[in-house]
């Protein structure tokens, strides 16, 4: 039987307990990657390889650039992955008008003692891995523009290769202007993925890049798009970060309340918190005066109380669930419908607080101080029944509205 806090229409709990008997066993994941098959080394094979399909295709000045690299003669296979990353990265940066950017952030990698000391694979497939994020910031214009404070990320060595059971190879870049918290903040980027791929399967993207940031208003703790992650400096924590990896797993394609509980469940579950949660939740939706049965007829969220409201009764609902059949159920559960959803991923509208905007850089990568963070869509005023509300209104991206004027935006993390 379903807590009573719950108090889901009989109709929805049947359709969310035969979906949970029907997904038994997980479903292959949507999206698992296999590495390629090793090739034997051929260092005179991948140079030319580099010459005749990449360099061919650079500007002269890049091209000359790459040619000057200690590892070019004595290239390996994740050396010409980085070479192709390049070539890629400028294809989409001459597009935007960038002519100078994508040549400084090697000459900026270069300086620094982690390449001087010699390129090895892991820093070759990291820094193919940050060409990759830049690129993909330029050619989204719904992306955040990044380039400003990739600087950081080479500077500080803030990147990590992964190789994920069922995502494959994938690179985690952090970009912080405190070494500390940028570490840190990377460290537990790392733990999250493979136990949020544990339960909702494969990492959808190649890379992940988190940027570390005081610019968050001081009510959101993350946002997320696609493969780009900001964290709040003063939330640099593990349920803060399993839920913005959560929501980058899911990418967007669900309803709210969905994938924001299904963010909430995975960041309370992972941290043993789950009944914290629910209490949490439940209190809030009785501050509030709502009510917390679950409505999921196609309805948007008209304030930022009902976008609250919508979070914490998706995330009770998800806990409901998990009472029933526990976490193989909602692993199975989530695997099986984003193998249903999982076609229609690039067709859906972006929804953070990146959307709309468009990137320009007026300067290369390391000469920039200032955050890229992005500014906040409006929204309107919160109930003023709001104003006594407590800090554990927020959690990973929910407005803390202390007073009825204190915000007028809302977050959708």
């Amino acid at each position: 039987m379903l807590p009573a806090i719950l108090a889901v229409h009989a109709g929805w709990l049947a359709i969310g307990v035969l979906l949970l008997a029907s997904c038994s066993s997980p479903s292959p994941p949507p999206s698992a990657r296999t590495p390629a098959p090793t090739r034997a080394p051929d260092t005179q094979a991948l140079r030319d390889a580099a010459e005749t399909r990449y360099l061919a295709a650079m500007s002269p000045r890049l091209a000359e650039l790459v040619r000057a690299q200690p590892w070019f003669e004595t290239m390996t296979e994740a050396q010409l992955d980085l070479v192709i990353a390049i070539q890629k990265c400028e294809k989409d940066a001459l597009r935007r008008g960038e002519e100078a950017s994508v040549p400084e952030i090697l000459h900026f990698a270069s300086e620094q003692g982690w390449y001087q000391d010699g390129l090895d694979e892991r820093e070759s497939l990291a820094l193919a891995g940050i060409y990759d994020a830049y690129a993909r910031s330029l050619a989204d214009e719904n992306a955040p523009p990044i380039g400003r404070v990739l600087s950081t990320s080479l500077k500080l060595g803030l990147f990590e290769v992964l190789q994920l059971p069922e995502t494959g190879r994938m690179v985690v870049v952090v970009s912080s202007p405190d070494l500390e918290l940028g570490q840190e903040a990377l460290r537990l980027t790392v733990e999250a993925l493979p136990k949020v791929e544990q339960l909702a399967g494969a990492y959808p993207y190649n890379f992940l890049h988190v940027q570390v940031t005081p610019d968050l208003p001081l009510y959101i703790l993350g946002v997320s798009y696609n493969e780009f992650i900001a964290v709040s400096d003063v939330a640099v924590e593990a349920g803060v970060v399993i839920h913005e990896v959560t929501h980058s797993t899911l990418y967007g394609i669900f309803p709210i309340w969905f994938e924001e509980g299904m963010a909430h469940f995975m960041e309370y579950h992972l941290t043993d918190e789950l009944s914290e949660g629910a209490g949490l939740y439940t209190q809030n939706l009785t501050q509030i005066r709502r009510d917390p049965r679950l409505d999921i007829r196609a309805a948007r969220p008209q304030t930022t109380v009902d976008y609250l409201a919508e979070r914490a009764r998706g995330f009770l609902f998800l806990k409901g669930l998990y009472d029933i059949g526990g976490i193989d159920g909602i692993s199975a559960m989530i695997r099986e419908l984003r193998t249903h959803t999982y076609a229609t991923r690039t067709s859906c509208a972006p929804s953070s607080r990146w959307a709309g905007r468009k990137q320009r850089l007026s300067s290369p990568p390391s000469s920039a101080k200032a955050s890229s963070a992005p500014p906040a869509t409006t929204a309107t005023r919160p109930d003023a029944r709001l104003a006594a509300g407590s800090p554990s209104l927020i959690r990973c991206g929910l407005p803390c509205l202390r007073s009825a004027t204190s915000s007028s935006t809302t977050a959708t993390s």
